[in-house]
């Protein structure tokens, strides 16, 4: 059965082929995670050891990292009378990280992907500051980036060491850890650092998504 793609996704009855897609596809792309708390890892593999690189992505793939289908079970605890209590994990490589897992065949072929943000045309579409000006672990080599969240701090900051710890077991190294608190306003909204409610720009995806609204 094929799915349509052209139209919002009712996701509490899916199809079984719309499932499947769901449990293929990693969370906070269809919604946000809605955690409060993040740890944001970014990390060089070594382009040396490509196979042990891979064996990280294939366990952090089947222990950590959270599908699309179990985040939106999550969120309906999260959002009910029982308040979810899972951790929430994404990850997300760079073009310079499918070349040191040895699979730059791979990877996009968008040519703004590929090249990077470093890159001047990206510096200039972006109005960026100058490279020289970021910070200087943004300067760095980024292969990789893991977005660790949980309901608290504590919760968080546990799950986050486990992974820094199985990066730097196969060889990888830690460029930079970014803490995340979530902002929420007088009405429990989650909002932008600006103040303005977080995720309001965002197309609907889901059928439930556009029924609540």
């Amino acid at each position: 059965m094929s799915i349509t793609l052209s139209a919002p996704l009712a996701w509490k009855s899916a199809t079984s082929a719309e499932k499947k897609m769901l449990q293929s596809l990693q969370g906070n792309i269809l919604k946000g995670h809605g955690r409060d708390y993040t740890a944001n890892i970014f990390f060089k593999l070594d382009p040396s050891k490509p196979r042990e690189s891979r064996r990280l992505l294939r366990a952090l793939a089947n222990d950590h990292v959270t599908n699309a289908h179990r985040q939106l079970q999550d969120a309906a605890l999260v959002h009910g009378d029982a308040k979810g209590d899972t951790p929430f994990v994404h990850l997300a490589l760079s073009f310079l990280g499918y070349q040191a897992l040895g699979r730059a065949s791979a990877a996009p072929d968008d040519a703004d992907f590929r090249a990077g943000m470093r890159a001047q045309d990206s510096v200039d579409a972006l109005q960026d500051p100058a490279v020289e000006e970021w910070e200087a672990t943004f300067q760095d080599d980024i292969h990789g980036l893991l977005l660790v969240a949980h309901n608290t701090e504590a919760a968080t900051d546990e799950l986050a060491g486990i992974l820094l710890e199985m990066i730097e077991q196969a060889g990888g190294t830690i460029v930079h850890v970014q803490p995340g608190r979530g902002l929420r306003n007088a009405a429990a909204f989650g909002i932008e650092h600006f103040g303005y409610v977080d995720g309001r720009s965002q197309p609907l995806m889901l059928v439930e998504d556009i029924d609540k609204e």
